[in-house]
């Protein structure tokens, strides 16, 4: 019994992301965890004045943002033991949901605003989603489905290249209307990523490289 016990723990603790791809896995793991702990310190450092004239504690925002922080530790290790064919299958899904979200952001009486942006979808005063967030993620769960589907014609642009910028052009677009330049260029930075893990032609990816730069400066 100690045994099978001991088994169903190394499971939960170690999924098999660990083992498949251990290098890789704890990298990125080292990675995520230490820019969690460097945010929650520069979070207590900015907040605590605040947090001390507002609600009488120094640490009150600072617990707040570690309780989120202990939700997206457990997120991470869930999200390690799901099998990656899943979220291949549900990208386009997942991409549509998104757009239909980021519409809707846009939409008076339906996204919420705050300090003249509007960027959330709430449910209630305190219950909200940013689809711009939602949007990192489905993008490159997208990008990279497409370009692993079509690696045998990544040469040509029209069938790899121009379905991927479309798609992040129009993501983009919505993005900027709430407006949000900082999310639109991670996506754009994110999506530059993906072509270059996927061996586009440094020429393509040279020209989006410039085709983003000069998108931003406008």
């Amino acid at each position: 019994m100690k045994e099978q016990a001991t088994r169903a723990l190394r499971r939960v603790a170690f999924p098999q992301a660990t083992r498949d791809g251990a290098p890789l896995f704890w990298m990125v793991a080292l990675a995520v965890g230490g820019l969690t702990v460097i945010g929650l310190v520069m979070v207590l450092s900015a907040s605590s004045v605040m947090s001390i004239s507002t609600h009488h504690s120094a640490w009150f925002v600072f617990n707040r943002q570690l309780v989120l922080a202990a939700c997206g530790a457990v997120a991470f290790l869930v999200g390690a033991r799901i099998d990656y064919r899943f979220w291949v299958r549900w990208a386009p899904h997942l991409l549509i949901f998104t757009i239909v979200c980021l519409m809707l952001v846009a939409m008076p009486g339906i996204g919420r605003s705050a300090n003249g942006a509007r960027r959330w979808l709430g449910v209630n005063g305190s219950i909200a989603l940013q689809p711009s967030e939602l949007a990192k993620l489905v993008l490159l769960l997208f990008a990279a489905r497409t370009l692993a589907r079509r690696v045998d014609h990544i040469h040509e642009w029209r069938r790899v290249l121009m379905p991927l910028l479309i798609i992040t052009g129009v993501i983009c677009g919505l993005v900027m209307l709430e407006p949000d330049l900082g999310t639109t260029v991670e996506i754009g930075l994110i999506v530059t990523g993906v072509l270059f893990a996927a061996g586009i032609p440094a020429r393509q990816l040279g020209l989006v490289t410039l085709g983003e730069l000069a998108a931003t400066a406008v």
